[in-house]
């Protein structure tokens, strides 16, 4: 039998840390670690394997040949500074542990985190320490519950002592309600109301990580601004409710969702309005959007009737389009970066604009998967007693972290 590989770990059903491919679709990457190998390779110049092989190198082992021409695509993609037997050295622990775990597969989360978003603006980042944190507590709790299931304590059950061990991890690592981690923790298997309350605990786990992921993100990116003098207008707003805070999603009464990319779209009207006391129409904000005539209407004399004709089908189009962005529609990356491109000044660096834009469509992604689950789930809770809907549970332990940035 040929050499095979193990390319990932088994995800843990513990969602501490969310498995890293749901991390990488919510990114954009909807065909997750596979279809990120297949582009990232195309870029490099590298002939990837193929799409099926690159799908099952991360379900079950593959060939060491396959295993060595994924590496080498990741490989080229790392930073030169970059040591990968360090990286080696830090996933033997986890071998060795040999569970089912999340956190393992977050290590090369950090390296394109950094890549993806941070680059070398963000030298000291909150958001690796954050990710870096994670790993480390559900390595030591996996281990304290391996160590009890091989050392059987006589005065309490080995169940007892591992749901304490997970207690301790949620208590100690997360902001989840305690009272929530309790109840659940105890809820009988005959009680009515154990599907609702499993329903929000594992629903409240997952978005606590996500909100406080972006929250460090939002600090790291004030520090930035801070950093480069960009004027700090609205300060007391920041701190109040966070750089993404302002964009937080909203349910209307009638249940519609007012989405963050939505909500990014108004403040832009006035963002980039040449007069602050004028906003940009919905009419002119659309302007900036990318139409396939575009370079055709440019050539022609703007006086025809072809211009006029293709013009106003065009006007149409990115009308239209913005209609559905604002409606909850999520524009694609390349459709964003040059909507940001043509709203920016000439010579502004647009891309702190694009990072929080990117952001606001990764939070939207994650609003959509979670509504998706919570309706499957059979809706045996209200959504909106879950942290979905309430980002500032989560800010307001950042609060004193962004008042101290942006007082230096």
């Amino acid at each position: 039998m040929k050499d095979r590989v193990l390319m990932i770990y088994p995800s843990s059903d513990i969602p501490f840390l969310p498995p890293f491919e749901e991390f990488l679709r919510l990114s954009g990457f909807s065909a997750g670690m596979p279809g990120m190998i297949r582009d990232l390779g195309r870029q490099l110049g590298k002939v990837p394997p193929s799409d099926k092989t690159l799908k099952s190198a991360f379900t079950k082992p593959v060939t060491r040949s396959t295993a060595n021409r994924i590496q080498d695509i990741l490989a080229a993609k790392v930073p030169d500074n970059f040591d990968l037997l360090e990286l080696s050295e830090k996933f033997k622990p986890w071998e060795d542990l040999k569970l089912r775990s999340n956190g393992a597969s977050w290590f090369p989360a950090i390296l394109s985190l950094r890549e993806f978003s941070l680059k070398d603006r963000f030298l000291n980042s909150r958001a690796e320490r954050f990710i870096h944190d994670r790993i480390t507590a559900e390595y030591d709790c996996l281990e304290e519950i391996k160590r009890i299931a091989l050392k059987p304590n006589q005065t309490k059950t080995d169940k007892a002592l591992q749901e304490d061990a997970m207690k301790r991890l949620l208590h100690e690592h997360t902001f989840v309600d305690s009272d929530l981690i309790e109840i659940a923790s105890t809820v009988r298997m005959s009680d009515p109301e154990r599907p609702r309350i499993e329903q929000q605990f594992w629903q409240d786990i997952r978005i606590e990580f996500y909100y406080s992921l972006l929250s460090n993100l939002s600090l790291d990116i004030m520090e930035r601004f801070v950093e480069l003098g960009i004027d700090s207008k609205g300060s007391d707003e920041m701190v109040s409710q966070g750089l993404m805070g302002i964009l937080a999603p909203k349910r209307e009464p009638d249940g519609q969702i007012f989405y963050p990319f939505a909500q990014l779209l108004e403040r832009w009207k006035t963002v980039f309005s040449e007069d602050p006391n004028k906003p940009l129409t919905w009419r002119e904000l659309s302007k900036a959007i990318l139409h396939p005539s575009d370079q055709k209407i440019a050539k022609l004399d703007p006086k025809s009737q072809e211009y006029k004709d293709l013009w106003d089908i065009a006007m149409d189009t990115r009308k239209t389009r913005l209609k559905e962005w604002r409606s909850g529609v999520l524009p694609r990356d390349e459709q964003l970066l040059s909507f940001v491109e043509n709203l920016l000044p000439e010579n502004r660096d647009g891309h702190y604009a694009w990072l929080v834009a990117h952001l606001s469509l990764i939070w939207g992604r994650l609003i959509k998967q979670e509504m998706h689950r919570y309706e499957k789930g059979g809706s045996v809770y209200d959504i909106d007693d879950g942290l979905l809907f309430r980002y500032q549970d989560i800010w307001k332990h950042y609060r004193d972290q962004a008042a101290d940035i942006l007082a230096t």
